[in-house]
């Protein structure tokens, strides 16, 4: 295998490895001012979310609560999606003690605890949720049984905040970035090989 080959193998693993590795990276924390304002590409099932907690109704939070608003459509993906909360988000970290402090959620004014949660809505009238409780005493727990209804009129009270999940757009920019810079280092070692004249 000549040497240009053999460089455009090892990018292209370069690449691979480092695109493998940014899905699978933990997600990144957004925070307004110092609360937990959500976070971007929370694996749920093997596909990134963006995800955002804010207070309002199901009416005005997803367009009139209709069903191709909701990111979910069956409890099992809203109890994941609970579960990922809990396993990738509400961490104390440098940023902040998220999983401790409930008080620091977006929406969750009570510091005692904060119940975020994920609705989902397949058909008919009603959306219904799954939840994950934050709560300082016992940490992460679930709290929420399957079919548990939410009026189109429902708005979240002080210890209680509403996600709001998005797929993730992808690719990620880095991905790009990362592929053109090998590809600028692959097309550089080509042209130095050719002017020592080893090519």
């Amino acid at each position: 295998m000549g040497f240009a080959k053999r460089l455009a193998v090892l990018v292209l693993a370069f690449v691979l490895c480092g695109t493998a590795g940014a899905a699978v990276a933990a997600p990144k924390l957004l925070l307004s001012g110092n609360q937990l304002a959500g976070a971007k590409n929370v694996m749920v099932g093997g596909t990134a979310y963006d995800v955002t907690f804010e207070d309002g109704t199901c009416f005005g939070l997803f367009s009139g609560c209709v069903n191709s608003a909701f990111a979910f459509n069956t409890y099992a993906q809203a109890d994941a999606a609970s579960h990922a909360l809990a396993d990738q988000v509400f961490k104390n970290v440098d940023l902040g003690n998220f999983d401790t402090l409930p008080g620091l959620t977006t929406g969750c004014t009570s510091g005692l605890s904060c119940r975020v949660l994920t609705f989902y809505k397949s058909s008919g009238s009603s959306a219904y949720y799954a939840s994950v409780d934050n709560d300082p005493g016992i940490g992460s727990t679930f709290k929420t049984p399957e079919g548990f209804s939410v009026p189109n009129g429902y708005s979240a009270g002080t210890a209680m905040t509403v996600a709001v999940w998005r797929v993730s757009p992808t690719p990620e920019p880095e991905t790009y970035a990362m592929l053109l810079a090998g590809l600028g280092l692959m097309g550089a070692a080509v042209k130095r090989r050719k002017k020592a004249g080893a090519v």
